[in-house]
């Protein structure tokens, strides 16, 4: 039986392709565009069809398109976000190829494209804390504000059967250094981590599903519920970080590249630059990070510290 290839197409270049083609309009501005049309152009390519709504979410994550609802898309405006002071992250839906055109000095990094500063002088800008999503708050800070808020609104509760607490453990083994992970242990441990009294809680709604929420346990074991957490993984980084306990980042250089290893499934804002900037390795769930560009690596490095790691080398 002869062996079926697909056609060396890169999904996210052409979904970008596709929308800018779709929304452009004859005086220079962008209109929605269905989801029906970018079917039927991407079902020409002979890619999987599952991979349409992958490339999506992700052109969706970089801020270079925007879901409506009712399946219509919107291309954002083309502009720069400043690195530092030579490099700029350029978002937009053109394709890597257009933009060259323009631009000599873009290159794809990840899903994103760097290019030189000094050659997008005429764009619009955003700053990178705005096109990541997140306040002027670290947040080991931001964790310590949502505890301090809670303080008053701890109530009485019956402590489900399946309920467990956040904690941090110590690990490693031959070949990496000893590191700090998250763990969740059952509350009848006397050694419960707790930050000024309060822990983090979690109970299961389903297979892979739970319920977080703060909360504290009084001297006789009783269940005091507070407030529901919405971002439990930046309130496992913070609070961790908070116990004095950071969780680990581990990095290595391995052939030029950067190889990051995550200790726990990172908030957007930290998922989005890893994203843009960095390729996930497929075999291991958004846990690991190739960074091929060293020019990067600060940028990323400032979103793991902005989150209460600790980085740690284990070459």
């Amino acid at each position: 039986m002869r062996t079926l290839s697909l056609p060396d197409f890169d999904p996210i270049e052409v979904v970008r392709g596709a929308l800018a083609s779709f929304s452009a309009t004859s005086d220079g501005n962008v209109h929605e565009t269905n989801i029906r049309k970018i079917q039927e152009f991407y079902s020409r390519t002979e890619l999987p069809p599952h991979t349409l709504k992958i490339t999506l979410e992700d052109l969706s994550a970089l801020r270079e398109v925007e879901h409506l609802g009712n399946g219509y898309w919107l291309p954002t405006p083309t502009r720069a976000v400043s690195l530092d002071s030579d490099t700029s992250l350029l978002v937009s839906i053109a394709p890597t190829t257009e933009l060259q055109r323009h631009f000599p000095s873009v290159r794809r990094v990840g899903l994103g494209r760097l290019v030189a500063t000094a050659q997008v002088g005429c764009l619009p800008t955003q700053s990178l804390n705005s096109w990541r999503g997140t306040s002027d708050l670290d947040t080991p800070t931001w964790v310590r504000t949502q505890i301090q808020s809670a303080a008053n609104v701890f109530r009485p509760s019956i402590a489900p059967v399946d309920i467990e607490a956040f904690s941090v453990k110590a690990a490693s083994n031959r070949s990496r250094s000893a590191r700090r992970e998250p763990a969740w242990t059952s509350i009848t441990n006397r050694r419960l981590s707790a930050w000024n009294g309060v822990s983090l809680f979690r109970t299961k709604l389903g297979p892979s599903q739970y319920r977080y929420f703060l909360g504290k346990l009084t001297s006789s074991r009783a269940l005091l519920e507070g407030p529901a957490v919405a971002d439990n993984l930046s309130m496992q980084y913070g609070l961790a970080s908070l116990l004095g306990e950071p969780l680990t980042v581990l990095t290595r250089s391995q052939s030029m590249v950067m190889v990051v290893t995550l200790p726990l499934a990172v908030p957007r804002s930290v998922r989005r630059i890893l994203s843009a900037l960095c390729e996930a390795d497929p075999k291991t769930y958004g846990y690991v990070w190739l960074c091929r560009q060293p020019e990067c690596w600060p940028t990323i490095k400032s979103a793991f510290q902005e989150l209460g790691c600790e980085i740690a080398n284990y070459e």
